[in-house]
C-alpha cells in the first residue's frame, strides 16, 4: 500500500537523531482503507462468557448417536469420533471431505484450500477506543517486503488513523511472528501515543527506540539481545524534549526525575556504575544476551533493585544505602565503599579485619573464546583485504586440531600453523589463587558468602582465615589447601566435584551440609579418609564438633556405606574405611571386607596403585590377602614398584606361615626366599 513507504524505509548513513527529527516533523496519517480495524467481542446483555461444559454422554460404540459410517472404515473410528468432539456434524464432515478430494496439486487428500482473503489482510491492525485508536498489530515483515529492504530499517508508527490519534500500543503489537528476521535501526513512537503495553518491544530487533512527548506509561520492556532475530549488539533509547514522564541519558531510559532506572543501555563494562541519582532499578532494567559486569557501583540513595540479572556481580555501595541490606538478603555480594582490589579479588575493609567478598571472575566459556577469535579474524581480514575464513573450511580444520588459523588473522594457511581447538578451548585464567594473609594492613579473617563461586585449579587459604561463608563452591578447583586455624566452613562450599584429597585441619569444628561434595577428605584427628556422598541429605559432617574431635559422624558414614547409595567411588570408600578402622563395629568391618573381596582383581589393582603400607597392613589384618589373593597382590605391588608394601607383606606372610605350620613342618620347608626371589 502507498502508506507503507511513509512508515518503513531505509535511511543509510544518518544518525538516529536526524531520523527522529525528520519523522516527528511529518507525522504519518492513515486512512481506514490502510488499516484493519479489530473490533473486540463484547458480551450481550444477559450473556455469560465462560466455558460451558457439554452434558455428559456415555460412549456406546457403534450405537452412539451421530456416529455415521465413513467410507473405508467402521462406525465409531477416530475420524468420526474426532469430528464429533470438535462439533462437526455429519453433513459438515462430508462437505470437508468432498472439498479435500478436489485438491490435487497440494500433496494429499486432506489438504484444504486457504481462503484468498486471508492473504490480503492489512499490515497495520488497530482497535478503536474512547480516546482514539490502539495499535494492536504491526506486520513488519509484510511492510519490509513491500519496501524491498530487510535490514537497517527506519520504522515510524502512525500518528493518526482516519483523523483520530493513535494513543496506545498494545503488548502484542510487535509479536515475534510479525517482526522476526527484520532488522530495525530506529523505531519512532509518535507524540500522540500515551501508553505502551508491557513487553511490546521485547521481540522487536530494534537498535534505537524513540518515545514521543506524550508517553506517560511505558510498561516493562524486557530486552534480550540474543533472543531476537536478527540478534542485536546494542539497544538505546531517546525521548522527546517535551515528555514529562521519561528522559534519556546516554541511551538509558530513566524517569523524568532520574530516580527510576527503567533501561540501562548496553554494552556494559566489567566495572560498571549506575547513573547518578538512581534510587530504584526496574525489573527489566538490564539487558540479557550480553556480557554482564563483574562489579556494579551505586550511590548512597539506592533504595531498591528489582532486576536480578546482575545478582552474580559484586555491588559496591555504602552500607547506609537501603538497597544494601535487601541485596544481601537475597544472596547478592555487597561491599562497602572501603573496598580494595588485589589480584583480581575484592576485599571489604570496613571492619577491623579484611573480608574477601569476591574472587576472580568466572572463566570465559570455550564457545565465547571461539567466537571472539572468529570475530578478531573477520576484523583483521576485512582491514587488510584478505579472504575471510570459509565456515565449512574453518569447521573442518577445527576438527583437524587447527581451527582454520582464526587467531592468526583468518587466512587459510597450511594445517598445523593455526592454534589448535584444544588450545582455544582451554581457559587463559590464572591456575593459582593464593589469598593474601593481610590486605592494607588488616588481616584477612574470613571469606564472605558466595565470594568464590568459581576459582582456579589451585586455591590456597592463608592461616589468618577463621571462617568461610556459605556458597563458596569453587567450581573448577582441583587442589585445595586449608590452613590450621580455620574453624568453620559454611554450607555448599568446595563443590567442584574435581577435588583431589583434601586434608581437613585439626582446628576445624563446623562444616555445613552439601560441602566437599564428591570429594575425599582426610580427617585430622582419626586419620580416616572419607568419601563425601553426593546427596546433601546424607551429609555426615557436623556443625558442633567438640574440641579435639573431627567434625564428622563416622557412625552415620558407616550407615551410608552399608546402604550403598550415593557414594561416587564405593570401592575406594570401602578400602579407605578398612585402612583406618576407627570406631567401626566388627560386623561392619567384616561386611565391608566381604564386599571388597567381591570386587576381585579390581580391588587388588586399586591397592597396588593407590595404597600405602598402612592400608596394606590394615587390609591384611582384615583377612583380605588369604590364599591365592596374596600371590596376586604381591605381584601387582612388584609391578607398581611398591617395594615397601612388598617387604611388609612378605614379612607378614612369613609370620602367618610360621604360626600356622609350626606343628606340621612340611609346607614350611618351601622357603620364603625361593618363593619370592626377585
Amino acid at each position: 500500500m502507498a502508506a507503507s513507504a511513509k512508515m518503513v524505509f531505509s535511511e543509510g548513513g544518518k544518525t538516529p537523531e536526524d531520523v527522529v527529527r525528520r519523522a516527528l516533523a511529518a507525522p504519518v496519517s492513515l486512512e481506514l482503507d490502510d488499516v484493519c480495524v479489530v473490533r473486540p467481542g463484547r458480551a450481550a446483555v444477559g450473556e455469560v462468557w465462560s466455558p460451558q461444559l457439554l452434558p455428559y454422554r456415555e460412549w456406546t460404540g457403534a450405537a452412539a448417536s451421530g456416529a455415521a459410517e465413513v467410507a473405508g472404515s467402521a462406525d465409531g473410528d477416530l475420524l468420526s469420533a474426532g469430528s464429533l468432539g470438535m462439533g462437526v456434524d455429519d453433513a459438515r464432515r462430508a462437505n470437508l471431505l468432498a472439498l479435500a478430494a478436489t485438491q490435487h496439486d497440494v500433496g494429499g487428500a486432506a489438504a484444504v484450500a486457504v481462503p484468498q482473503h486471508d492473504a490480503d489482510l492489512c499490515a497495520v491492525s488497530v482497535q478503536q477506543e474512547d480516546e482514539g485508536y490502539a495499535l494492536v498489530g504491526f506486520d513488519l515483515r509484510k511492510l519490509a517486503e513491500a519496501a524491498g529492504v530487510a535490514t537497517g530499517l527506519v520504522v515510524v508508527l502512525p500518528s493518526f488513523v482516519d483523523g483520530k490519534p493513535v494513543v496506545r500500543i498494545a503488548p502484542g503489537a510487535f509479536a515475534r511472528r510479525l517482526v522476526r528476521g527484520i532488522g530495525v535501526d530506529v523505531l519512532v513512537v509518535p507524540d500522540t501515543v500515551r501508553r505502551i503495553g508491557a513487553g511490546a518491544f521485547s521481540a522487536l530487533p530494534g537498535r534505537h527506540i524513540h518515545l514521543g512527548a506524550a508517553v506517560s506509561m511505558g510498561g516493562e520492556q524486557a530486552c534480550d539481545l540474543l533472543g531476537v532475530t536478527p540478534p542485536l549488539e546494542r539497544r538505546t533509547y531517546s525521548v522527546s524534549a517535551g515528555n514529562a514522564s521519561y528522559r534519556a541519558d546516554g541511551g538509558s531510559l530513566l524517569s523524568a526525575d532520574g530516580e527510576h532506572l527503567l533501561f540501562f543501555a548496553p554494552p556494559y563494562a566489567a566495572d560498571c556504575a549506575l547513573p547518578e541519582g538512581v534510587k530504584f532499578v526496574g525489573e527489566y532494567a538490564f539487558c540479557q544476551g550480553c556480557a554482564t559486569p563483574h562489579v556494579v557501583r551505586a550511590s548512597q540513595g539506592l533504595t531498591q533493585v528489582k532486576a536480578r540479572q546482575w545478582d552474580d556481580a559484586l555491588w559496591i555501595c555504602p552500607d547506609e544505602a537501603p538497597a544494601a541490606a535487601r541485596l544481601r538478603k537475597r544472596g547478592v555480594r555487597v561491599c562497602g565503599l572501603a573496598a580494595a582490589h588485589r589480584d583480581a579479588c575484592w576485599f571489604d575493609l570496613e571492619g577491623p579485619d579484611a573480608v574477601l567478598v569476591a574472587g576472580p571472575p568466572a572463566p570465559t566459556s570455550a564457545s565465547k573464546r571461539f567466537a571472539r577469535a572468529a570475530a578478531e579474524a573477520r576484523a583483521t581480514s576485512a582491514s587488510d583485504g584478505t579472504a575471510v575464513v570459509d565456515a565449512d573450511e574453518a569447521a573442518a580444520r577445527a576438527e583437524a586440531n587447527d581451527c582454520g588459523g582464526l587467531v592468526s588473522g583468518g587466512r587459510l594457511g597450511p594445517v598445523g600453523q593455526g592454534p589448535s581447538a584444544a588450545a582455544l578451548a582451554r581457559p587463559a585464567a590464572n591456575r593459582l589463587l593464593e589469598l593474601p594473609a593481610e590486605v592494607a594492613g588488616k588481616p584477612l579473617a574470613s571469606v564472605a558468602a558466595r565470594a568464590l563461586p568459581y576459582a582456579p585449579q589451585t586455591v590456597v587459604i592463608p592461616a589468618s582465615v577463621r571462617a568461610i561463608g556459605d556458597g563458596n563452591q569453587c567450581r573448577g578447583t582441583r587442589r585445595l589447601v586449608l590452613p590450621e586455624g580455620l574453624e568453620r566452613v559454611g554450607a555448599h562450599c568446595f563443590c567442584s566435584r574435581t577435588l583431589e584429597t583434601v586434608a581437613l585441619p585439626r582446628t576445624l569444628r563446623s562444616v555445613g551440609a552439601g560441602s566437599f561434595e564428591f570429594a575425599v577428605c582426610r580427617l585430622a584427628h582419626t586419620g580416616v579418609c572419607v568419601h563425601v556422598p553426593a546427596d546433601q541429605l546424607l551429609s555426615c559432617f557436623r556443625e558442633d564438633a567438640p574440641e579435639g574431635c573431627d567434625p564428622f559422624d563416622l557412625a552415620k558414614y558407616d550407615e551410608v556405606l552399608r546402604a550403598g547409595k550415593n557414594v561416587p567411588d564405593r570401592l575406594g570408600a570401602l578400602l579407605h574405611r578398612l585402612a583406618a578402622p576407627v570406631d567401626i563395629s566388627d560386623s561392619d568391618r567384616a561386611a565391608f571386607a566381604d564386599e571388597v573381596r567381591s570386587f576381585g582383581r579390581e580391588a587388588l589393582v586399586r591397592v597396588a596403585r593407590e595404597g600405602d603400607v598402612s592400608m596394606v597392613r590394615a587390609l591384611a589384618d582384615a583377612g583380605l590377602f588369604d590364599g591365592a589373593r596374596f600371590d596376586v597382590q604381591i605381584e601387582l605391588l612388584r609391578q607398581a614398584n611398591r617395594m615397601d608394601c612388598v617387604a611388609y607383606l612378605m614379612e607378614w606372610h612369613r609370620k602367618q606361615a610360621g604360626a600356622s605350620c609350626s606343628g606340621e613342618g612340611g609346607s614350611a620347608g618351601r622357603g620364603i626366599r625361593d618363593r619370592f626371589a626377585l
